[in-house]
């Protein structure tokens, strides 16, 4: 008995261990991939995450209300003979054909000739230090000579000729570097101009030759991060600016140190407070005044789907020269009726830093004295109401009205001993005007704009100059793959000033320009462009002759 209970033991063991090898065969079998058979296939399910979004329908974004363009990622060469207005008269553009490149170039060099001994040289490159640093550094020259009549005036007949010449050289750099969340950017003008008056400058100096210079060094940074609840921007500039002779023979010469601020808070994806501020310290050698200037503009943002507003004010102080507090409305509203239909209107406002920069655009043949600080201008009321419309794809057109008012705004004076002063005072003009914009496929596009001044009739003592109706047309076809045309037209009627209790209106400007441009071969093509096609007796500074009938052509070239 004890034999069977023995070997009932063992079977019982036997058995147990068969048991745990079957299963461990069957989790073995398991867990080993069958080949798949036409009757055992291996399916496999995978549900792609797509979770619902709640209030999509408010994820939009207010479509621009400016006129859509195309922004194009490439080199922005300057394609103009004269860059400056300050040259007498803005000199005739140059036109360059577009070229369709898949890579922008980093060089760019233009050299061009025409009569009245016209040069125009530009050379710019581009240098890729790091995928971060970037290097431009340019330069160039240009100017002209001719022998111009001298024009009537309220003290001078028509006296013989005057051989008018402007001739100007400068180069600078600009540097960037992009740190993850910042970018940083530091840039260098000098330049430097000779030209001559008609006369000499007053009765008891008898050089008529004028040198100018003018430096400018700028620092500066700005945020990147559009993740951060706060985007800044700052910088500071040095400017200098100077004149060899003044009316009474001696040099003249204006420094600014300009520092800009601004910080940008978004409350929401609807909302944003922003503050904008400008420090201008002014320093002379004469016996101009050294004087501070301070603005300041904050304002409110508000955008959704159909409304663009803004809610600020300009607040402006200075501190000795010029002292006082003014303040005029930022006020902003632009009314999305569709995508391609937009009402706006405005009322802005704001400081005019009338220093020397500013009145050689206005007339480049000002003649500072030793007090030659004039006042700055202050526009108290620029409103203006629009509508703009795209009825076809391509096509823009902006009708629009406005009101203007602008204390201590500056009109250029001729005087009896040949210097040019300006006069200041308040100015007051209703606007009405349009302007139609057409691009077809980068193959045609066309421009036009028309507008209409009244002024008051206590702005007549300051509004030498100024138009009372101007306008202007520019267009250009793409003929070929190679050949590119391009003409212009622009009309200027101009006001009746009142000088001296005497009626006066500066002749008009009729001007007609066209120009060619062809591709010769890749990066290489040649241009010409002609000015005053009509040889139009125009002024664009008052008593002071523009060119005449004048031509421009030569080369350009992209490396």
């Amino acid at each position: 008995m004890t034999n069977n209970i023995c070997v009932s033991r063992a079977l019982v063991k036997v058995g147990i261990a068969g048991s745990l090898v079957w299963m461990a065969s069957v989790a073995t079998a398991q867990n080993v991939a069958k080949k798949d058979t036409t009757l055992n296939r291996t399916v496999v399910v995978e549900q792609e995450y797509n979770p619902d979004i709640n209030d999509a329908i408010k994820i939009n974004i207010l479509p621009a209300i400016e006129e859509p363009t195309v922004t194009k990622k490439q080199i922005q060469y300057d394609k103009s003979a004269v860059s400056n207005p300050a040259i007498p008269k803005p000199s005739m553009g140059i036109y360059v054909g577009k070229e369709e490149k898949e890579k922008p170039s980093q060089g760019y060099a233009r050299l061009g000739l025409g009569n009245h001994n016209k040069v125009d040289a530009q050379v710019n490159y581009l240098f890729y230090l790091s995928p971060k640093d970037r290097l431009t550094v340019h330069g160039g020259m240009d100017g002209f000579k001719e022998s111009l009549t001298r024009p009537t005036n309220l003290y001078r007949a028509e006296d013989g000729d005057w051989k008018a010449r402007y001739y100007r050289a400068g180069g600078g750099f600009d540097y960037l570097h992009q740190f993850n969340k910042v970018d940083f950017d530091l840039s260098g003008r000098l330049q430097q101009a000779n030209f001559n008056y008609q006369y000499p400058l007053m009765n008891n100096l008898s050089t008529d030759k004028q040198k100018r210079t003018a430096g400018e060094l700028h620092i500066g940074v700005k945020s990147t991060d559009e993740t951060w609840p706060l985007s800044f921007a700052a910088e500071t500039n040095l400017l200098t600016f100077g004149k060899k002779y003044s009316a009474n023979g001696e040099a003249v010469k204006e420094t600014i140190a300009r520092t800009k601020a601004m910080v940008k808070g978004q409350i929401d994806d609807l909302q944003s407070i922003s503050i904008a501020m400008q420090m201008d310290n002014f320093f002379y050698n004469s016996q101009a005044e050294d004087y501070t200037s301070l603005q300041m503009n904050p304002f409110y943002e508000y955008a959704n789907d159909s409304w663009k507003l803004r809610v600020g004010a300009h607040v402006d102080l200075s501190f000795g020269f010029d002292k006082g507090v003014r303040m005029s409305p930022d006020l902003e509203a632009n009314y999305l009726i569709t995508d391609s239909y937009i009402l706006y209107a405005q009322a802005k406002g704001g400081k005019t830093l009338n220093d020397f920069r500013t009145t050689e655009k206005i007339h480049l043949y000002s003649t500072p004295e030793n007090v030659a600080r004039v006042f700055d201008s202050y526009n108290l009321l620029n409103a203006k109401v629009g509508f703009k419309a795209s009825p076809t794809e391509g096509l823009w057109f902006n009708l629009f009205g406005g009101y203007n008012i602008v204390a201590n705004d500056i009109s250029p004076i001729c005087q009896p001993d040949s210097t040019i002063t300006f006069a200041q005072g308040e100015t007051k003009a209703m606007t009405v005007g349009a302007a139609l914009t057409y691009d077809y496929k980068d193959i045609f596009s066309f421009s036009t704009l028309a507008e209409f001044y009244k002024w008051s009739d206590s702005s007549k003592e300051f509004i030498n100059q100024k138009p009372k109706f101007q306008f202007s047309a520019d267009g250009s076809v793409k003929v070929t793959k190679k050949l590119s045309l391009n003409a212009g037209y622009h009309y200027m009627h101009r006001a009746t000033a009142s000088i001296n209790s005497l009626e006066y209106s500066m002749p008009n400007i009729s001007n007609l320009h066209a120009g060619v441009a062809y591709n010769l071969y890749k990066g290489i093509s040649l241009y010409a462009q002609f000015d005053n096609i009509l040889n139009s007796d125009n002024q664009y500074y008052c008593c002071y002759p523009a060119e005449t009938f004048s031509f421009i052509g030569g080369f350009n070239f992209k490396f």
